[in-house]
C-alpha cells in the first residue's frame, strides 16, 4: 500500500476532448482508489505556464506525487525537470521525453506499429498509407513514423508511403483529417489500406470514405491506433492497436509509491474488427 506520508496523486492533463485521455484519468483514479490514494486533476491550458501549474500543488512533497498526462512533450519536460527541483515524485505517462532518465509509462510504439502493419500485410495489402494525424513534435509519434519507414524498407513496401497532416498541438485532429483525406484518395496513388497514427483519425477517415462512398474494407481497410471508445461503435467497427491503459495506470502509480525511477514500455495487442479486410483482388 501506499508509504508514509503519501496521501495523494495529482494528474496533471491537457483540457481538451480525448476520448484516450478520458479512459487514462479512469484507469488512474481506480489504482489510486486501489492504494488508498486521493486523485487530484489539473487541467491545464494552452499557452499556461509551468509557474502557474505549480501554483496548483498545495501539498507536500511528502505527500503528493504527480503524473503527467497528454501535455505538449516541451511542457512535459520543463513541468518534470520543476518538480523534480521541489522534490515531487513524478511520473510522466504517454509523453516520453527524449534524453530524460526521469519515470516514464507508456506503450511499446514500435511493436504497436509492427503488429498493424504484420496484420495488414497478411492480409495482402502492400500499397499502405500511414497517416500521421497528431502533432509531429510528440517522441511517440515520431516514434511510429520512423517504425513504420523500417518496415516499409524490410518488407520492401513499394507502394506504401506516410502523410504528415501537419496537426498542432491542441488542434482538432478528426477535423484535420477529414478536411486533408481528398488529397490522399485522388492523389491518384491506389492505396488499399490506410493506418491512423491514432483512433480519432482513423474514425475521421472512416467518415470521410462513408460520406464519399468508398465501402470500407472492400475498397479500402482502416486501422487505428489505441482502441478508444468509440471505435468499437463504429461502423465498421474499427481495427486498430489496443493501448493496456489499465496497466498503465496501474504501473504508474506503482512507481510514484516506490522509491525508484523506471521507464516502463507495456506492449500493445492487435484488435482485428471489422474496418480491416482482404486487399482488393485477393
Amino acid at each position: 500500500m501506499n508509504g508514509p506520508g503519501l496521501s495523494s496523486v495529482g494528474v496533471f492533463v491537457s483540457h481538451y476532448h480525448s476520448d484516450f485521455l478520458n479512459e487514462f484519468l479512469e484507469e488512474f483514479a481506480a489504482a489510486c482508489a486501489f492504494e488508498n490514494l486521493r486523485m487530484q486533476v489539473y487541467r491545464t491550458h494552452q499557452d499556461e505556464r509551468v509557474a502557474e501549474m505549480l501554483r496548483r500543488l498545495t501539498t507536500l512533497p511528502s505527500e503528493e506525487g504527480v503524473i503527467i498526462l497528454g501535455v505538449p512533450q516541451r511542457t512535459a519536460r520543463d513541468l518534470s525537470l520543476a518538480l523534480s527541483i521541489k522534490k515531487y515524485r513524478c511520473v510522466t505517462a504517454d509523453t516520453l521525453i527524449p534524453g530524460s532518465d526521469g519515470s516514464y509509462v507508456g506503450t511499446d510504439n514500435a511493436l504497436g506499429i509492427r503488429l498493424g502493419m504484420k496484420h495488414l500485410m497478411e492480409l495482402g495489402h502492400r500499397r499502405i498509407l500511414y497517416l500521421v494525424n497528431e502533432p509531429e513534435e510528440a517522441e511517440t509519434v515520431r516514434i511510429r513514423a520512423r517504425e513504420f519507414h523500417a518496415v516499409v524498407a524490410e518488407y520492401q513496401l513499394e507502394g506504401s508511403h506516410i502523410f504528415y497532416c501537419g496537426t498542432q498541438f491542441w488542434e482538432d485532429s478528426p477535423e484535420i483529417v477529414y478536411r486533408r483525406m481528398p488529397e490522399l484518395c485522388y492523389s491518384g496513388a491506389p492505396y488499399t489500406a490506410l493506418f491512423a497514427t491514432s483512433d480519432a483519425g482513423a474514425l475521421a477517415a472512416l467518415r470521410w470514405l462513408s460520406d464519399n462512398g468508398i465501402s470500407v474494407p472492400e475498397q479500402m481497410s482502416v486501422m487505428g491506433f489505441g482502441d478508444d471508445a468509440p471505435s468499437r461503435l463504429a461502423q465498421p467497427p474499427l481495427s486498430t492497436i489496443q493501448q493496456q491503459i489499465p496497466e498503465m495506470a496501474l504501473k504508474a502509480v506503482a512507481i510514484l509509491l516506490s522509491e525508484t525511477d523506471a521507464q516502463v514500455f507495456v506492449p500493445p495487442a492487435l484488435i482485428v474488427r471489422q474496418s480491416t479486410g482482404l486487399a482488393p483482388g485477393r
